[in-house]
């Protein structure tokens, strides 16, 4: 007899809450399994996701006003509608942004290929990784 079609249940496990209840179906010689988790469990992700959401906007709220301007200066002559677009950016990385800010860091120095080749080009740049003005 073939299992094709056939649909196979596992139960949890008595006295073990944390066991996802599974559904196994054999579909044209694949193994389909489909698992449930429990709620409580759902529920503990998306609260942790709403909470990092909303420290994301409180820290938004503190940061884009004025500690943008000091990562990166060419945001003070910017339109304000920058900061409303990159609000979405600083919500979803706000532990960096915020390390950032905490330690002082300045706007790193790009270093790829095209400016290692603009570097030996240009006979007044320094050895520092920027480029001569």
């Amino acid at each position: 007899m073939s299992d094709v079609g056939r649909i196979f249940r596992c139960g949890p496990t008595p006295g073990l809450k944390t066991r996802p209840t599974c559904v196994t179906q054999v579909s044209s010689g694949v193994i389909l399994r489909s698992c449930t988790v429990p709620l409580e469990i759902a529920q503990f992700v998306v609260a942790a996701f709403e909470a990092y959401a909303l420290a994301g906007v409180g820290f938004a709220l503190m940061f884009l006003p004025r500690a943008v301007v000091r990562l990166d200066p060419r945001v003070a002559g910017a339109p304000k509608t920058l900061r409303l677009l990159i609000l979405p950016g600083v919500v979803a990385l706000w532990p960096l942004f915020a390390w950032r800010w905490m330690t002082g860091a300045h706007e790193p120095i790009e270093r790829n290929p095209h400016r290692a080749k603009a570097r030996e080009t240009l006979p007044g740049a320094s050895r520092s990784g920027e480029l001569a003005p």
